[in-house]
């Protein structure tokens, strides 16, 4: 999740300034090299915590879960239940990462310390989780495909051309690719959403979405 996180970080400030930029005048200002990676360091550490605690509960319940004969022999549903649990173990580390992270990234904040502070300060700690609703909308299901589909495509791939010699390096990074293509299609419209309700805020009475709906019918 570290490595993910720091090789990914200034890709993710461009797609989130693009998602903001219609609501944002900040985020629609020219992104330098020195903006696509400000806070990256401390944001990896955090990202880091949030993995450790993901594996912390998937590794257990995908044990407890394969113990079980009806569902031993269904590794895809495995993985999408252990998945579950450890995307509702990781978001309590992760929301609050993201809404400090996607402010920064979007050019509203300068640093995750003032911008944490600020969050607390005005907005308490629901501010920290606001948008979570649609952090896990995303990142729940994403997550949960990103195993099953992965699992699915090694399967076909080792039963039809790799039974003999097993899946090679390249083909794992191939087969990544796919799944995250796939899932990351399907879910960019609620990626943005919550882009747009995490730089947002608790609005203090002028925001401009009041929800995860009213936010996707404002966008269309």
């Amino acid at each position: 999740g570290t490595m993910l996180e720091w090789a990914l970080y200034p890709v993710e400030t461009f797609k989130t300034r693009l998602q903001t930029r219609a609501a944002s005048q900040v985020a629609a200002a020219p992104l330098s090299l020195r903006t696509a990676l400000r806070g990256v360091g401390p944001n990896t550490l955090i990202m880091g915590f949030g993995s450790f605690l993901f594996f912390l509960a998937y590794e257990p319940v995908r044990h407890i879960l394969n113990q079980i004969p009806e569902l031993s022999v269904k590794q895809s549903l495995v993985h999408f239940m252990g998945c579950g649990v450890g995307m509702l173990a990781g978001s309590l580390i992760q929301v609050p990462n993201d809404v400090i992270k996607t402010r920064m990234q979007s050019g509203r904040a300068s640093t995750l310390l003032s911008t944490a502070r600020h969050v607390l300060k005005s907005e308490g700690i629901k501010g920290f989780y606001v948008g979570a609703p649609a952090w896990l909308l995303v990142n729940l299901p994403k997550t949960q495909m990103a195993f099953m589909i992965y699992h699915a495509l090694k399967a076909q791939l080792t039963k039809r051309f790799a039974s003999d010699r097993g899946v090679s390096p390249l083909e794992h990074s191939v087969l990544g690719c796919m799944q995250g293509l796939i899932t990351g299609l399907v879910l960019a419209p609620v990626d943005t959403v919550r882009s747009r309700l995490m730089v947002q805020g608790l609005g203090q009475g002028h925001a401009q979405y009041r929800g995860m709906y009213d936010a996707f019918t404002k966008i269309l």
